[in-house]
């Protein structure tokens, strides 16, 4: 089984520094941009997939910094994927948007909260300038799918979050709504769902199934988790797609994935996902899809 979704790193690097993100605490150990002959050689590699795939050029980073983007996506395009952004819209003006559209974009997914949890989190204090980008997008241009992130720290803010939804009313967006993580245990900051349950699940991460995070330099992570790329299981570089997602690193994995040893291998051992507090837990339900690190999934069951 091949994954339905491969996020393509274009960049490591953000224009924002958001308190729910490593990048405000500078825990990354290098940053850089995807060069187009790797990105290249990275669609030749997954061509066989591209009518069954959610191609999505992000990573850890804002997209839009990278000055080949929009090349980037009608390369895509014109080889027949479906390809996707996640974008904190603060590069998404009138001039970028209709760039980003021209170049055939499918969908963009911008991260977007209430403003006072926008203020809280993000460290910036332009919410009316990026709310404005997005509802212009949503205007000038309806064919484009558009759907917003809305990442919260407390459960009880859920109904702001349903509040915050209705200034978008008649517009075509869709609206996801998550918890925010620690990252594994590397981002210190109050309110985020940290590691707990003194039981181990018997079941296959999702995410390493259906999802592949492909950093700036070519290097299969094991998670996009995983920001620093330090737990691999294969280089782009040197060895084909296919070769790396059917190769023995990757099959051991989900054996031990699948027989619960969740503890014995980074990064899972520090994540939220493999722990429960039910003994009986051994498979994986919808509800699972809406823990804070299984953010991503939501793509993966549009696209299952």
């Amino acid at each position: 089984m091949y994954p339905n979704t491969i996020s393509i790193e274009v960049t490591n690097n953000c224009n924002n520094q958001c308190l729910i993100c490593p990048h405000c605490y500078n825990l990354f150990i290098k940053k850089g941009y995807m060069t187009k002959e790797l990105y290249l050689k990275i669609l030749d590699d997954i061509d066989f997939l591209k009518y069954d795939l959610n191609l999505e050029l992000h990573g850890i980073g804002e997209p839009l910094l990278h000055a080949e983007l929009y090349d980037f996506v009608r390369i895509a395009k014109e080889r027949g994927f479906r390809v996707t952004i996640c974008s904190n819209a603060i590069l998404l003006n009138e001039k970028n948007s209709k760039k980003i559209v021209d170049s055939g974009i499918d969908k963009i997914i911008i991260s977007l909260e209430t403003k006072e949890n926008y203020e809280k989190i993000r460290c910036i204090n332009i919410y009316d300038y990026v709310l404005n980008n997005v509802i212009h997008i949503a205007d000038e241009y309806p064919s484009v799918e558009l759907e917003i992130y809305m990442i919260s720290v407390k459960s009880h803010e859920l109904d702001n979050f349903e509040n915050f939804k209705k200034q978008f009313k008649g517009k075509k967006i869709n609206f996801n709504h998550f918890y925010a993580s620690d990252w594994c245990g590397k981002v210190p900051f109050e309110g985020l769902a940290t590691k707990s349950g003194k039981y181990v699940k018997k079941s296959v991460c999702p995410l390493f199934i259906h999802y592949c995070s492909i950093d700036y330099e070519g290097l299969l992570r094991h998670c996009y988790l995983d920001f620093n790329s330090e737990n691999l299981y294969g280089d782009l570089n040197t060895t084909s797609f296919k070769k790396i997602w059917k190769s023995e690193i990757r099959q051991s994995i989900i054996e031990k994935m699948s027989s619960g040893l969740f503890n014995s291998f980074k990064p899972c051992c520090d994540c939220v996902y493999p722990f429960t507090n039910n003994p009986d837990e051994i498979s994986v339900s919808d509800e699972d899809l809406n823990r804070p690190e299984m953010q991503l999934l939501s793509k993966i069951k549009q696209h299952s």
